[in-house]
């Protein structure tokens, strides 16, 4: 067995108390975030999804309450939606992209935690319906298994996570801690099925909701959970190495540029 949750906790040790929701734990960190920022993106993110339909269907698209029930089908279908559900930007959707990642940076500006990011990706804003394509649960990282990130072979800490628009407390992802994780954790694994033998069992730690900042450890084990009656969601996901001596950033034979991480730059540099 290894000391690995002891470990990642000191990779958020100087993360901002202020602003920490209480539900925070070692391993997933929940800042919440405030009406005017939360408003910002999701009015961003209403107006990339319009855009993204209105380029393939060539006549406006108006957000509603039921816009993503109503639509689900055209969005499923987007051209630039990837199998696991990210939306990609275009050049004709990037100054739309552009306001969403102008509201993120805000976001992390005002809970503090925009100081403590070294490097992060590109934001993916994924696309959650209730309805799975055939065969998706026979894939061998099916994302509704219990899962970290590391054992697709995802290098870096930690996932940053907003829900933005729809069903987030029915749709959402589900937060555990594993109890007793083995010395291989965190490499790369042949399937979710093979990684789910590297620890002894799972406590409970939580779930995302809307308005909530959540910051994942790759230590946490998680997975997407859709409750019965869920509607469809919408949540934005980023990659970080975090600023910290002990991010795996720090690790023997670790090459940050061999990924696809980004200088973090704060709100005011962001043109």
């Amino acid at each position: 067995m290894s000391n690995l949750i002891e470990n990642r906790k000191k990779v958020y040790a100087n993360f901002p108390q202020e602003g920490k929701n209480s539900a925070s734990t070692d391993i997933v960190l929940f800042y919440d975030i405030n009406d005017a920022d939360y408003e910002a993106l999701t009015k961003a993110t209403q107006n990339f999804i319009c855009k993204s339909l209105s380029l393939v269907h060539n006549r406006e698209f108006v957000w509603t309450d039921t816009f993503l029930e109503d639509n689900d089908a055209l969005i499923q279908a987007l051209p630039n939606k990837t199998p696991n559900g990210v939306l990609n930007p275009k050049n004709e959707t990037a100054a739309e992209f552009m306001e969403i990642q102008k509201a993120v940076n805000t976001i992390f500006n005002n809970t503090g935690v925009y100081p403590h990011i070294k490097k992060l990706a590109i934001p993916n804003i994924r696309y959650k319906s209730t309805l799975e394509p055939d065969g998706a649960k026979n894939r061998p990282y099916y994302t509704s298994k219990i899962h970290s990130d590391a054992w697709v072979g995802h290098k870096g800490d930690s996932i940053f996570l907003i829900g933005i628009l729809g069903d987030i407390s029915n749709n959402t992802v589900e937060f555990n801690e594993p109890i007793n994780p083995h010395e291989n954790y965190l490499h790369k694994a042949e399937s979710f099925d093979e990684g789910n033998t590297r620890y002894e069992s799972l406590k409970y730690l939580g779930q995302l909701d809307k308005k909530i900042l959540g910051v994942m450890d790759h230590a946490c084990a998680h997975r997407t959970l859709v409750k019965e009656n869920a509607g469809p969601r919408v949540s934005l996901d980023i990659a970080v190495l975090v600023d910290s001596e002990f991010s795996h950033a720090n690790d023997e034979g670790f090459d940050e540029n061999a990924y696809a991480y980004y200088e973090a730059r704060s709100e005011e540099h962001t043109s």
